[in-house]
């Protein structure tokens, strides 16, 4: 599969995941979102744990709560999940993906943690390791305070 391809079957899932998440059976997304049958289907086995996981991390960092980006009002702190490729070098580039959560989400609700991965980071696994994407970076930020 191309990595279009799995790109966009990626991000259909995670905006099926979303919706089930918050109260929307997955069967009623689906029959309001028309997805090209081509990229219908993510393989079996990509939802269970790779053989080469990537990992997650947990980044913390200070921001301000403010109207404008001159205001600084008031110091914040805020931790994102960084999702690093299985066999990360720290002197290679890599391309790094900024994947915001939606509404009643947070930093966690996309890939998960560490402790409690989600499936979609299994499939991001599985599409590295098979070739089908690059190697990245994937930072899950929050704007939640």
């Amino acid at each position: 599969m191309p990595m279009r391809k799995i790109h966009l079957a990626s991000l259909a899932l995670c905006i099926v995941a979303q919706c089930a998440a918050h109260g929307a059976s997955a069967d009623e997304f689906r029959s309001k979102v028309v997805i090209p049958l081509d990229i219908q289907k993510i393989p079996d086995g990509y939802f269970d744990p790779s053989p080469q996981p990537g990992t997650l991390q947990e980044l913390t960092y200070q921001t301000y709560e403010s109207f404008s980006y001159r205001q600084k009002s008031r110091t914040l702190q805020k931790r994102a999940i960084v999702y690093l490729p299985y066999g990360y070098q720290n002197n290679q580039p890599y391309d790094v993906l900024y994947l915001m959560h939606g509404g009643w989400g947070d930093e966690t609700s996309t890939l998960g943690t560490s402790q409690r991965p989600s499936r979609l980071k299994n499939v991001i696994d599985h599409a590295v390791a098979g070739g089908e994407i690059r190697p990245l970076i994937i930072v899950c930020p929050t704007y939640n305070n």
